[in-house]
C-alpha cells in the first residue's frame, strides 16, 4: 500500500531483535518526514481533526496526487490514520495517530496556536460597523467572544482559518461570519467524534456503560461520594493470585514441565506476561518458597540459582506492577492437612513439602539478601508466621516488608495476602486461594452514612439497604464479567492432560471495601473505634451477615477494608463540600492504636492491614489480639 518511503538504515552490532524493531519503526517514521509539505498535513490534521484527501489539497494549495501520495506514506509509517466515509459519496478521511519522536502533535498544536499571534497575518484593514477602515485588532475582535466564556485556544484555532480568508477591505460582519463558520466546522468535527464514542460503546461495553443502562442510581451514588466503585472500564483482574504450584505440575504456556530451577522461575514468569493484560495491577506468588524448593539441586542454593532467582525478582519488578512473595516461615498448616501433600515431579514419583524445609528456608534467605542489596521497590515480601515467635532481625535491612499472623484460630488452612486482598480457603478449599484475583471493589462512606442516619438503628438500616444495592450491581457485572472473560485466552497446554485454565474467573472476588470506620464510630457514639470496639464489631459483622445471606447468584462476595487513603481523602473532600466539617477520614478502620485495628481484622477475611513503623512494631501484642496483616514501613 502506498508510494515508496524513503528508508533510513540502521546498522546494529550486539542490538537485540525488540530493539532493532523499535528503532527500524521509528526510523521509517523519520523517513516518511522528508518534506515540508508532510509537515504541513500532519500539523492540519492536528488543528482541524479529521480531513478528505480533497480537503487537505485545498487548504495547502496542492494538487491532489501530491496530497494523495504524502498521505499514504504518512499513512504507511503509522502517522495517520484512514477510513472510508459515506457522505453522498464514498470519500476517504484521513485523521492523526499519536506519536511520539522529536516531533509530536503536541508540538505541532503548540506551533499553530502560536502562529495565531503572527502580527503578519493580522495586517489588514477592514470596515468597521461605522463604515470606517480600520486596522484589524485581533484581541479587541476576541474580547466579544472570551468575555461570553469561550475557551481562549477554541477561538485561537477558528481565528487562525478566519483569518486565512482576511484581505484589506473586508467588512467586520464578512470576518465574524466566516469565523462563525469556522467555528461551525469545528462544532461539526466535535459532534461526529461524540456520535462515534457513543457508537463504540453499543460496540464494546464496560461496567460504567451496563451500570448506566441498567443501575444509573450506582453511578450517581459514585460521582456524589456515597460509594467509590474502584473499575469502571472493562473487566480486569485488580489483583490476582498465581498457582505456582499449578505452573510446574501442568508446564507452564507450553506444556513442558519444568526440569531446572531456573527453567521454572522462566515457565513462571512466561505465565505473569501472558496473563498480564487482565492482571495488570499487582500478583500474588504465595508459598513461593516452598513451592519452588523441590527444583533446587541440593539444600541449599547453589551460586548460579541465587543468580537466578535475583535475574528473575529484577526482571518482575521492572514490569511495574506490585508482586508480592509468600515466604513461608516454618511448615505451613495446609502440608499437614492435605492427605497426601505432595508435589509430582515425574511419573510414580510424589514429593511432599514437609521434607523440604530446609531448602524453603534457603530461598527465604536468598530473597531477603537479594531485596535488601537491590532495594526492588515492586517486589514485596510476606513474611507467613505459623509459630507465635518470629525473629525480626530478619527484616533489618529491608525497606519494608508484611508479616502475616497465620498462628491465628480465624486463619484456616491457608490464604494469600497482599495490602488491599485476602483470599482464604473458606471458599472452595485450597482452590478458593490462587488462581483468582480482584474482579470489582465497592468501597462505602461509613462516615456520610453514619451523619446521614442520626441514630445507630437508623444507620443499620441504612447500611443494609446499600449492601444490598451493591450485591444486585456485582450480580449485573458478573453476568458481563464471565461472558467477557471466556473470550479470553485463559488455558494453557498441559503436561498431564489436555490444558488448564490459569484464572478461574468464577472464583475470583467481588469486595464491599470501608473506610473511615472510626469516624463512623465517632458520629454514632462519640467516641473513638479504640473505645468503643464493641460497635465497631457490630458494624463489621452486620456486614459479614449480610454478604452470608445474599444467595442471589453465586458469586464470591467478601467483605475488606480499603487501605487506599485517597479514596478516604476524596469521601472527605466531598462531604466537607456539602458543609460537613470533620477532620480527615482514616482509611479503613484505622485509629491511632494499631492493635485495636489489628483486634477487627478477624472480621475482615477479604482483606485487612495495619501500616506501622518498624520500630514500633511489637510482634507478640499483635499475635496476642489475633492481628492477621502488618506493614513494617
Amino acid at each position: 500500500m502506498g508510494e515508496h518511503i524513503p528508508e533510513v538504515k540502521l546498522e546494529f552490532s550486539n542490538g537485540s531483535a525488540e530493539k532493532h524493531a523499535l528503532l527500524a519503526d521509528l526510523a521509517k517514521k523519520i523517513g516518511a518526514l522528508d518534506n515540508s509539505v508532510k509537515l504541513n498535513i500532519l500539523s492540519l490534521l492536528v488543528e482541524v481533526g479529521s480531513l478528505s484527501i480533497t480537503d487537505i489539497a485545498k487548504k495547502l494549495n496542492i494538487n491532489f496526487s501530491t496530497a494523495h501520495k504524502y498521505l499514504e506514506q504518512l499513512e504507511a509509517a503509522s502517522l495517520v490514520t484512514s477510513k472510508q466515509v459515506a457522505d453522498n459519496r464514498l470519500k476517504r478521511i484521513f485523521t492523526i495517530q499519536e506519536f511520539n519522536i522529536e516531533l509530536s502533535p503536541k508540538a505541532l498544536f503548540k506551533k499553530a496556536t502560536e502562529s495565531n499571534n503572527h502580527k503578519e497575518k493580522s495586517k489588514f484593514k477592514m470596515f468597521d460597523t461605522t463604515g470606517q477602515l480600520t486596522d484589524f485588532d485581533e484581541e479587541e475582535f476576541s474580547q466579544k467572544y472570551i468575555k461570553r466564556g469561550m475557551p481562549r485556544g477554541t477561538i485561537l484555532l477558528a481565528l487562525q482559518e478566519t483569518l486565512e480568508h482576511a484581505y484589506d477591505g473586508i467588512t467586520l460582519l464578512e470576518l465574524r461570519q466566516l469565523f462563525r463558520e469556522a467555528l461551525e466546522k469545528k462544532s461539526e468535527n466535535i459532534q461526529n467524534v461524540i456520535a462515534q464514542i457513543d457508537e463504540d460503546r453499543k460496540h464494546k461495553k464496560t461496567f460504567n456503560y451496563i451500570l448506566a443502562n441498567e443501575y444509573p442510581v450506582a453511578l450517581k451514588q459514585h460521582a456524589s461520594g456515597d460509594i467509590f466503585i474502584r473499575n469502571l472500564k472493562g473487566p480486569i483482574l485488580m489483583k490476582f493470585a498465581h498457582d505456582i504450584r499449578a505452573i510446574y505440575l501442568h508446564g507452564g504456556i507450553d506444556g513442558k514441565r519444568a526440569k531446572t530451577f531456573g527453567e521454572f522461575l522462566t515457565s513462571m514468569e512466561k505465565v505473569i506476561d501472558t496473563i498480564y493484560d487482565y492482571a495488570r495491577v499487582s500478583h500474588i506468588l504465595d508459598s513461593f518458597n516452598y513451592f519452588l524448593a523441590p527444583t533446587m539441586t541440593g539444600k541449599k542454593l547453589t551460586a548460579d540459582e541465587i543468580s537466578e532467582l535475583k535475574n528473575f525478582l529484577t526482571r518482575l519488578n521492572s514490569k511495574g506492577v506490585k508482586f508480592y512473595l509468600g515466604l513461608e516461615m516454618g511448615l505451613p498448616t495446609w502440608t499437614k492437612k492435605l492427605q497426601p501433600a505432595y508435589y509430582l515431579i515425574e511419573e510414580n514419583k510424589v514429593i511432599r513439602y514437609a521434607d523440604y524445609t530446609e531448602q524453603a528456608e534457603s530461598i527465604v534467605n536468598a530473597c531477603v539478601k537479594i531485596l535488601a542489596e537491590t532495594k526492588l521497590e515492586n517486589i514485596l515480601p510476606v513474611f507467613k508466621v505459623y509459630e507465635k515467635k518470629f525473629d525480626m532481625a530478619i527484616t533489618r535491612n529491608l525497606q519494608t516488608c508484611l508479616i502475616a499472623n497465620m498462628s491465628a484460630p480465624w486463619q484456616g488452612m491457608a490464604a494469600s495476602y497482599s495490602v488491599g486482598a485476602r483470599f482464604d480457603t473458606n471458599w472452595k478449599g485450597l482452590t478458593g486461594i490462587s488462581r483468582v484475583g480482584e474482579v470489582q471493589n465497592i468501597v462505602l462512606n461509613l462516615p456520610r452514612l453514619a451523619r446521614n442516619a442520626g441514630n445507630e438503628t437508623q444507620f443499620f438500616q441504612n447500611l443494609n439497604a446499600l449492601l444490598g444495592q451493591i450485591f444486585e450491581y456485582f450480580t449485573k457485572m458478573a453476568e458481563f464479567v464471565t461472558g467477557d472473560f471466556l473470550k479470553c485466552k485463559t488455558t494453557f497446554k498441559s503436561a498431564v492432560k489436555g490444558q488448564w485454565e490459569c484464572a478461574g474467573i468464577r472464583d475470583s472476588t467481588y469486595y464491599v471495601s470501608i473506610t473511615g470506620l472510626n469516624e463512623a464510630i465517632q458520629i454514632l457514639s462519640n467516641k473513638n473505634l479504640n473505645e468503643n470496639s464493641g460497635l465497631a464489631e457490630k458494624i463489621l459483622k452486620i456486614c459479614q451477615k449480610a454478604i452470608s445471606n445474599y444467595k442471589k447468584a453465586p458469586i464470591r462476595i467478601e467483605l475488606k477494608e480499603e487501605p487506599d487513603e485517597r479514596i478516604a481523602n476524596r469521601f472527605n473532600k466531598l462531604d466537607e463540600q456539602k458543609g460537613t466539617k470533620i477532620r480527615a477520614y482514616s482509611r479503613g478502620i484505622e485509629c491511632k492504636d494499631y492493635l485495636a485495628s489489628a483486634k477487627l481484622h478477624q472480621y475482615l477475611l477479604g482483606g485487612h492491614c495495619v501500616f506501622v513503623p518498624k520500630e514500633n512494631f511489637d510482634f507478640e501484642a499483635f499475635i496476642k489480639v489475633r492481628g492477621g496483616l502488618a506493614k513494617l514501613i
